[in-house]
């Protein structure tokens, strides 16, 4: 551990104590670093300004105003408020973690010789729709080049972070996220209790049920080639859960489908579940899908294709054979893959097991936090030599080059001005 970072500071636009993705991200690297000897503070949303959370040494909570000028451009407009909010909480602070680009050009703004690290948790445009100059679009790009390094969870986000924006030229790493065991494997109910019949095919899909995530298009798939022992459970809310609904009026899966919404207990559907299934346009890792394998679920997710779909963990999927993969928005394929997944129950089993062991020795907050803290020396490293070329030379290093380059050279070939502030190239011996 360098002895140079000792605080390190994670930013996230949301509450600390929230069930999200981006929560559970910040949770996981913070518990990695405390492990490493490092303390870790939190700059987050929220009401309270000092909220305590006991997996983090400190956490500052700021809600994001509206900047009058630039309420046209959202995230623009709270882009002046987390350059405040930054400035006042990393006084004390040797590198940033920016999970956000808003963040990220925030901390680089602020702190010009703290290493900043970009770990994007969250991509939403990554993959084609927002018109070049979009405001997000901009913003994203500057977090990329303004950042000291960036960690990604896969190298399919790298490469579309590179064919949609610009070529990294500072460090980065490719690295899975952790998935917290415990979490993943608590169960507390059975299927049973649960309302399943024991002799049911489970599918279950978790996360927001939105476009992105692509719920619609199970329902469409599900409705043409469900069996009639075939069940599926969607957890989360959102608001496309009506339109789930008129998918699946008048089809035969249509009662056997449950909306459950909200469940802090994910890991119940998950023991249960016979197959995950996830379709959608855009994930930056993919957790559900994690804690699926962790649980020794098999997955159905979308092909990674640049521009229709960014899924980070398919090609994981794909080479260890835990699960199938499909074309998204392609209803076909995605009924052909359900249908060859679900056919064979050793097949399945086998599936499982292979899920298990690859989540096991993939998924680790300990290797991710170390591969941010190499990430965070390099970079440091980086922006020391910056400074040290960038310092003016005094007289003697001026003299001393200077007796250099007529060593070499055999004449003079410039002669310093006072103090070593400048030299007139003109000038001849």
């Amino acid at each position: 551990m360098p002895d140079a970072l000792r605080t390190i500071q994670i930013q996230m636009m949301s509450p600390h104590d929230a069930v999200g993705g981006g929560a559970l991200h910040a949770r996981g690297i913070a518990q990695g670093l405390r492990r490493a000897g490092l303390r870790v503070t939190l700059l987050c949303t929220g009401d309270d300004e000092r909220p305590h959370d006991p997996d983090y040494d400190e956490v500052v909570a700021a809600r994001p105003r509206s900047w009058p000028l630039l309420w046209r451009w959202p995230p623009l407009d709270s882009l002046p408020y987390w350059y405040r909010a930054t400035a006042r909480s990393t006084a004390q602070v040797d590198a940033v973690i920016a999970l956000s680009p808003a963040m990220a050009v925030a901390a680089r703004w602020v702190r010009h010789r703290a290493p900043v690290l970009y770990c994007p948790a969250v991509l939403d445009k990554v993959e084609h729709p927002l018109a070049p100059r979009s405001p997000l679009k901009w913003l994203e790009r500057q977090a990329f080049r303004r950042s000291d390094a960036v960690l990604f969870t896969a190298d399919a986000v790298r490469r579309a972070v590179e064919a949609l924006y610009c070529r990294l030229r500072i460090p980065w790493d490719i690295c899975p996220l952790g998935i917290d065991h415990d979490h993943a494997l608590a169960v507390s109910r059975t299927r049973a209790q649960l309302g399943i019949p024991a002799d049911a095919r489970l599918l279950v899909t978790v996360g927001l049920v939105n476009e992105n995530k692509g719920q619609r298009y199970i329902a469409r798939a599900l409705a043409r080639c469900a069996a009639a022992n075939w069940w599926w459970a969607v957890l989360g809310d959102g608001p496309d859960g009506p339109a789930i609904r008129r998918e699946l009026r008048g089809s035969p899966i249509e009662q056997r489908t449950l909306l459950v919404g909200k469940d802090p207990r994910p890991a119940d559907w998950l023991a249960a579940a016979d197959l995950l299934i996830a379709s959608s346009r855009h994930e930056t890792f993919g957790l559900a899908i994690g804690e699926a394998l962790q649980a020794g679920v098999p997955v159905v997710l979308p092909n990674d294709q640049l521009g229709r779909a960014l899924s980070p963990l398919a090609e994981a999927v794909t080479q260890h054979q835990l699960g199938r993969t499909f074309d998204r928005c392609d209803t076909a394929s995605l009924c052909e893959a359900l249908t060859r997944v679900l056919a064979d129950q050793s097949e399945l089993t086998e599936m499982g097991r292979r899920a298990a062991a690859f989540a096991r020795s993939a998924f680790s907050w300990d290797r991710y936090a170390a591969t941010a803290l190499d990430l965070l020396a390099r970079a440091a490293a980086r922006l020391g030599k910056r400074a040290a070329a960038a310092q003016p030379a005094t007289p003697g290093q001026s003299r001393a080059r200077e007796e250099a380059v007529v060593s070499e050279t055999g004449q003079r070939t410039r002669q310093p001005l006072p103090h070593g502030r400048g030299a007139d190239l003109n000038t001849m011996p």
